[in-house]
């Protein structure tokens, strides 16, 4: 059973009502699954004349656990006319899912925010966040560790100033529009019925960590704390899983 709290943290006196609590089982198959619906025995003419389906809607989406699996995939085998553009893109896919940071402040990593002066990787980092100006710690878990060494690795020499994610014939950074296209090519080729952009990376690994911890109150604040939101309601609806809420409300309603 899921159960949100969304009752305020201490420190966050700002927020009223005192708490919202929505209960909703994530596990539980609905009663009228499609398992138990009348078998159609009908012809249904012409779909396949019919347009594509608009997508869910028109702002990003994080990726489902199953589709994170595909796009890991998809970066590592598609086809690129410099096949060290896909190490660089499933780098940049799991350091972004992982450190979950605007793709302004992502391209912007360069090899001397990862290490020491002893040349050791380091576990965090800090920066100014361009969006916000505010100071952040960039902590770089084991997953995104172990996709930079790999990206590391396939060049001799590195300049403590070059970018991670670099435009490999100007050594600049990827501009977010490169990125966004990046994106936006996994999205055509995985054939998704939801739309994805740069701000999946940063949605997916918040989504991810609230999926994983549905009943643990403690997550959703520190997910809340990361990103920089000032009640947990909005982390809810910016990660979507108001949307599957509703979808669970409005099935359990039925008559």
């Amino acid at each position: 059973m899921t159960q949100v709290n969304y009752q305020t943290h201490p420190e966050n006196q700002s927020y009223t009502p005192n708490s919202m609590v929505i209960t909703v089982d994530f596990n539980k198959q609905n009663e009228t699954s499609t398992s138990t619906l009348p078998k159609l025995k009908t012809n249904i003419n012409n779909l396949s004349n019919l347009p594509e389906k608009e997508k869910i809607n028109h702002a990003v989406n994080p990726l489902t656990a199953e589709d994170i699996e595909r796009a890991k995939e998809y970066f590592l085998t598609k086809e690129e006319r410099y096949s060290a553009n896909n190490l660089r893109d499933y780098t940049l896919f799991i350091v972004g899912i992982n450190v979950w940071l605007r793709i302004s402040d992502l391209v912007k990593f360069q090899i001397h925010h990862l290490f020491d002066q002893e040349g050791n990787m380091v576990d965090s980092f800090v920066i100014h966040e361009q969006k916000t100006s505010k100071i952040t710690e960039v902590v770089i878990n084991t997953p995104a560790k172990e996709a930079i060494v790999n990206l590391l690795n396939t060049k001799d020499n590195w300049d403590a100033e070059d970018y991670l994610f670099q435009n490999y014939r100007t050594k600049e950074p990827l501009t977010r529009n490169a990125a966004w296209r990046i994106m936006k090519k996994a999205e055509e080729a995985l054939g998704l019925d939801y739309s994805i952009g740069t701000h999946t990376l940063r949605k997916t690994g918040a989504s991810q960590a609230i999926q994983k911890n549905p009943d643990n109150n403690t997550v959703l604040y520190m997910v809340q704390e990361r990103l920089n939101h000032s009640r947990p309601e909005i982390t809810m609806r910016y990660v979507k899983q108001h949307r599957k809420i509703m979808s669970d409300f409005i099935e359990n309603c039925g008559i």
